[in-house]
């Protein structure tokens, strides 16, 4: 038996030939066809290697698949291995420091938010979500401090919102594949219309006057009971965020159709 980082480099062509499904490959697009490892660079070289037949399996798994190396294996389990597919993320337009903090989460066994997730969608939806998160309504006027892509994740939910509908799911699972189907998503849509001027239309509202101020929070404090049953985010069961999310998008929809909204 082999044990230690050689033991752990054998057991990837292992895993791969069983169908065990890998932990995820995360790469940075640098240029067109020039890719940077994040995350499983020592998982792809073993892969490499095992496939070259320069890194041989563990003893115990070389009776079951017909021999040490890719060379020596049944044809089953070399098609197999050859028909595997990687599960992966690509990552796009981050700075050194997000990359930095990107990495040491994975380090450290942190999961990844849903926002982060879908900040590597190569989309021109998700473009639009990342710009538009950096307007003043959200910067100034509320209280979601924007850590771990927090506003692209609220703009996320509102744009698919737009996109799908009412009725459109709201988790990454059901986000994800709007962001693909939008990869040529125009900023000029009626989509991003509407979304600007909704942000547009409450970040000019009420600025500097407390009453008014005092009067919205008011009212903002009652819409969420509403939905929810509960005063306030901080004592609502996280399983039910999404759905109290989706009927306030939706109630907000629904009352901008009903203001004479002026033509952006």
């Amino acid at each position: 038996m082999v044990w230690g980082a050689e033991r752990a480099t054998q057991t990837k062509g292992d895993s791969i030939l069983r169908g065990w499904r890998l932990p995820k490959f995360y790469f940075v697009k640098n240029a067109e066809d020039e890719y940077e490892v994040v995350d499983g660079q020592q998982r792809l070289t073993a892969i490499y290697e095992f496939f070259a037949s320069e890194l041989a399996l563990a003893p115990d798994s070389t009776e079951q698949f017909g021999g040490p190396y890719y060379k020596d294996l049944k044809a089953k389990y070399s098609d197999a291995f050859d028909d595997f597919e990687i599960d992966y993320d690509e990552v796009e337009d981050a700075t050194e420091a997000e990359l930095k903090q990107f990495f040491q989460r994975l380090q450290e066994g942190l999961p990844l938010t849903s926002s982060e997730k879908l900040n590597s969608v190569h989309s021109k939806l998700r473009d639009f979500c990342k710009n538009l998160a950096k307007h003043d309504f959200l910067k100034t006027s509320i209280v979601v401090a924007d850590t771990r892509f927090a506003h692209f994740d609220i703009l996320s939910k509102a744009a698919v919102t737009q996109i799908e509908g009412i009725e459109a799911g709201l988790r990454y699972d059901d986000i994800k594949p709007v962001f693909e189907a939008q990869s040529n998503f125009s900023p000029t849509s009626a989509a991003a219309k509407r979304l600007r001027v909704a942000l547009d239309f409450l970040a000019d509202t009420d600025h500097g006057d407390k009453p008014k101020i005092k009067a919205k929070k008011t009212q903002a404090g009652s819409t969420f009971k509403k939905y929810s049953g509960e005063a306030s985010p901080d004592v609502l069961d996280p399983s039910r965020f999404v759905l109290v999310q989706a009927n306030i998008l939706s109630a907000l929809e629904l009352d901008l159709k009903n203001l004479a909204l002026p033509k952006p």
